[in-house]
């Protein structure tokens, strides 16, 4: 079985199909929509704030927000979880500065940070270059480290944000509407159908024009589903926060300060109690994802308080 969100293989345990579903139901956009509201905060900050960022000042602050912390934790994470007595030299040094697990993403958002500001400095942004990034994000992962493999793709999502938080007034008046909110979550699931019961199942040939056609078929069905669901959520929250009178409450704005030290320390809670406990077995496979989220949620928040309570730990995750 694997742990929701962990990607980790738990033998012993039966999968339970219908878990199955909807983490895949679910990960059509996940990680996309959090690309997105990076570049949707810059857009906000640079254009509503007007803030004015200097590349060199820009850059470090990104490298201290994004690659030191990668680097430190994923010191730890490789060490517990992927280190062998195999694995030479040059492999260790590669996966920890490309970020070890699911810190792979830190290095992908630096460089992703790097361009939007590039954008937004130069001026760059256009029809032209929005569709020019579209078809960027259908380039396959590229085999390299240090987030560059996985940078096409998302570089697209985080330029989307940005647009969006500058259209953000227009998309309120034109596209909150209830119709086109379920519209959008009865394409999203459409076509999660249509991938799900034949795309993933389509057999072209083995030549490799049909292998490129099937590719191509997959990663547009795939870009239409993960807009879509990005879309649905987002105006669906934008309708909520824009109802006269709403403030958030304080668990919301805790909530905000403590969510980057609990997605740095999730992923190996969640390894160590499928690997390394016998929770799987105790619990069930019914029962082990909601368990499995009590706990790692409960010592996420734990070390997560205890790292800011100290001045490294408030220059890592603060």
């Amino acid at each position: 079985m694997k742990a929701p969100g962990g990607g980790v293989e738990t033998l012993g345990i039966q999968d339970v199909k219908a878990y199955g579903i909807f983490w895949k139901f679910i990960s059509g956009f996940r990680i996309e929509m959090i690309a997105l509201v990076a570049g949707y905060v810059f857009s906000f900050q640079v254009n509503d704030l007007h803030r004015v960022y200097e590349f060199k000042s820009f850059a470090w602050k990104k490298f201290k927000r994004l690659l030191i912390p990668c680097w430190f934790f994923s010191i730890f994470y490789f060490f517990m979880f992927l280190f062998t007595p195999d694995t030479g030299l040059y492999k260790c040094f590669e996966t920890i500065i490309s970020g070890a697990g699911h810190l792979w993403f830190l290095p992908m958002l630096f460089w992703c940070f790097i361009c939007l500001w590039c954008i937004d400095r130069f001026k760059l942004s256009s029809f032209v270059f929005f569709v020019f990034l579209l078809f960027c994000s259908l380039i396959p992962e590229l085999p390299i480290g240090f987030g560059f493999g996985k940078f096409p793709h998302f570089l697209f999502y985080c330029y989307l944000g940005y647009c969006m938080w500058s259209h953000n007034v227009w998309l309120e008046e034109k596209c909150t509407k209830n119709s086109i909110i379920i519209s959008l979550l009865i394409l999203y699931c459409a076509l999660f159908i249509i991938n799900r019961c034949y795309l993933s199942n389509l057999d072209l040939g083995d030549t490799i024009y049909m292998k490129i056609f099937g590719y191509g078929i997959n990663s547009i069905v795939k870009l239409i589903s993960s807009i879509t669901g990005i879309f649905c959520v987002y105006l669906f929250v934008l309708k909520l926060v824009r109802k006269k009178n709403y403030v958030p409450s304080n668990f919301i704005i805790g909530a905000s300060s403590l969510c980057y030290g609990m997605y740095v320390y999730h992923q190996s809670i969640l390894k160590w109690l499928y690997l390394h406990t016998n929770v799987p077995t105790m619990v069930g496979s019914y029962l082990l994802p909601w368990v499995a989220l009590l706990i790692t949620v409960f010592l996420s928040y734990i070390l997560t308080k205890l790292t800011l309570k100290f001045r490294f730990g408030r220059f890592l995750i603060g």
